[in-house]
C-alpha cells in the first residue's frame, strides 16, 4: 500500500501515542493503523509516494529507536523497510566508509597511521550500558577510546595483555561517543553492545524536545567561525552540531570582512556578504558572525557607509553598513522563516586603549546593533557576555590558540562560545 505526501513531523506524536511499547513491531502496527485511518495522508518525499515500511522506519528513526552506531558501520541485526534496528555487533569486516581511517587511536585519543589497523569514526554511546569486546589488543592500542558530546577526548580503556581477549567495558560517565581500533588480519574480532532501555527512552524524549536535533546548521563568518588553524572542525559550530547530531555547512573564511571588494590586508579571501550565496539552500538554521576584521579599517571613512532607510533601498555592499545589511537581508530572503542568529565575537579591545578599540566599541558595535534590530535578527553578544580570553590575565594560556587571545582553542570554544550560542539557537528554534 502506498500513500502520498505524509508529513512525518506532524504524525510522529500521534503514532507514538498509539504504541503500547517502544519496539519495531509496535511501530509497524501503529503506522499501519494510522495510515489506514487517514487515506488523505500525503508525503513530501522526493518520489511522491511512501510505503508503510518506509514510514515505519522513518518514524522509528525520528523517535530515536534506530540506534545508528555511526555513518561508517553497517550492522545486520534485523531490518524493517531497509532500515537497521538495534545493532548489537560490529565485526572488522563491517568497518568501511566515511570517517574510517587506516590506523589506530592511542590512549590519548590521537590517531596514529598504521596499515595493519583500522579505526572507526565516532559511534554514539549515550544509549549504551556497556560493550563486550572480543578483540586483538596491544598495550599501545586501547580497546576503545571515549569522547564527550562535543567529541573532545575523555578517556580510554586499555589492556596490558597482548592478543585476543574478552573485555567487558562500562560506558564512562559523560561519554557520548567512542572510537574502535581493530587489527585487520584477525577476522574473528567483534564488539557487542548492551543497550540500556532507560537511557534509550530518555534519549528519545530528549531528541523529541530538542529543536536542534538532526538539523542542518549553516554558518558564515571569519576565522573564529571556521577555526582553520586554531580548532579545525572543532569550533563552536562543530561542537554544537556534534552535541545535537546536526550536519554543518560552514562557509566562513579566515580573514573575511563584510564588504565586497575590500579584504583584510594581505588576505584575498573575499567577503562575508558573498558567503551567503554559497550556503546550501536546505540549511535549517544559519549563524552569521564576524566584524572584528572590519575594525582594521577604522581610519577609512569611505569604508563604513550609512544605514539605509527602509527595507527596499539599493544597498552599497562595498561599504560595511551596506554589506552588513545586505548579509542580513540575503539570509532572511534565502532562508525564509528559518532561525537566523548573529554572533558577536569575544572582546578583543579595550575601549580607550587605542583608536581601533574606540572605533569598535563606540561606532561599529552600536551600528551593528541598530541594523540587527532593524532587520529583526537576534544575536548572541559574546562581546559583553563572556570573559575576554585576550584581556584577562591567565585566560590566554587556558583558552586561546595563540598568544594573542584572538582565536579560541577547543576548550575556549567549549567553555564560552558553545553554551551561549547553543542557548540562543535553542531559544529561536523553539
Amino acid at each position: 500500500m502506498a500513500k502520498n505526501n505524509v508529513d512525518i513531523g506532524q504524525v510522529v506524536g500521534l503514532i507514538q501515542a498509539m504504541m503500547p511499547s517502544m519496539d519495531a513491531g509496535a511501530i509497524q502496527t501503529a503506522v499501519t493503523s494510522w495510515l489506514d485511518n487517514h487515506p488523505e495522508a500525503t508525503t513530501t518525499v522526493a518520489d511522491g509516494s511512501i510505503t508503510e515500511a518506509k514510514l515505519a522506519a522513518a518514524v522509528a528513526q525520528k523517535l530515536g529507536l534506530v540506534t545508528q552506531l555511526s555513518d561508517e558501520i553497517v550492522d545486520i541485526k534485523g531490518t524493517l523497510g531497509g532500515y537497521v534496528f538495534a545493532p548489537v555487533k560490529v565485526m572488522v569486516s563491517d568497518i568501511s566508509g566515511e570517517g574510517v581511517q587506516n590506523g589506530y587511536i592511542d590512549s590519548t585519543g590521537k590517531f596514529n597511521s598504521s596499515a595493519p589497523w583500522v579505526a572507526t569514526g565516532y559511534i554514539r554511546t549515550d544509549a549504551l550500558e556497556s560493550i563486550m569486546a572480543h578483540v586483538h589488543v596491544f598495550s599501545t592500542v586501547p580497546i576503545v577510546t571515549f569522547y564527550d558530546e562535543y567529541k573532545v577526548f575523555l578517556t580510554s580503556a586499555t589492556s596490558q595483555t597482548t592478543g585476543v581477549q574478552d573485555y567487558n567495558i562500562t560506558i564512562p560517565q559523560g561519554a557520548y561517543y567512542m572510537r574502535l581500533s581493530m587489527l585487520k588480519s584477525d577476522p574473528v574480532q567483534y564488539y557487542a553492545y548492551n543497550i540500556n532501555k532507560t537511557k534509550e527512552n530518555a534519549l528519545v524524549v530528549n531528541q523529541l524536545n530538542d529543536a536542534l536535533y538532526g538539523k542542518k546548521l549553516g554558518a558564515v563568518g571569519d576565522s573564529i567561525t571556521i577555526g582553520t588553524y586554531s580548532a579545525p572542525n572543532m569550533t563552536y559550530i562543530n561542537q554544537i552540531a556534534n552535541a545535537h547530531n546536526m550536519t554543518v555547512d560552514n562557509q566562513a573564511i579566515w580573514g573575511s570582512v563584510f564588504p565586497t571588494g575590500k579584504t583584510q590586508a594581505g588576505n584575498p579571501q573575499g567577503s562575508i556578504y558573498s558567503q551567503i550565496d554559497n550556503l546550501a539552500n536546505d540549511c535549517d538554521m544559519v549563524i552569521i558572525s564576524g566584524g572584528i576584521n572590519d575594525a582594521d579599517y577604522q581610519a577609512d571613512a569611505s569604508y563604513w557607509g550609512e544605514i539605509s532607510g527602509g527595507y527596499t533601498a539599493t544597498l552599497d555592499t562595498t561599504t560595511f553598513c551596506g554589506a552588513f545589511e545586505g548579509t542580513l537581508k540575503a539570509a532572511l530572503d534565502k532562508f525564509k522563516g528559518k532561525p537566523i542568529l548573529f554572533v558577536f565575537e569575544h572582546r578583543m579591545t579595550q575601549e580607550y586603549q587605542s583608536k581601533y578599540g574606540q572605533h569598535f566599541a563606540n561606532v561599529q558595535y552600536p551600528r551593528m546593533i541598530e541594523m540587527l534590530n532593524k532587520w529583526g535578527v537576534p544575536y548572541a553578544d559574546l562581546f559583553h557576555d563572556m570573559p575576554s580570553i585576550k584581556l584577562i590575565p591567565g585566560y590566554i594560556d587556558l583558552y586561546s590558540f595563540d598568544d594573542q587571545g584572538i582565536h579560541p582553542n577547543v576548550a575556549g570554544y567549549r567553555k564560552f562560545y558553545v553554551p551561549r550560542v547553543e542557548s540562543a539557537l535553542q531559544a529561536i528554534a523553539n
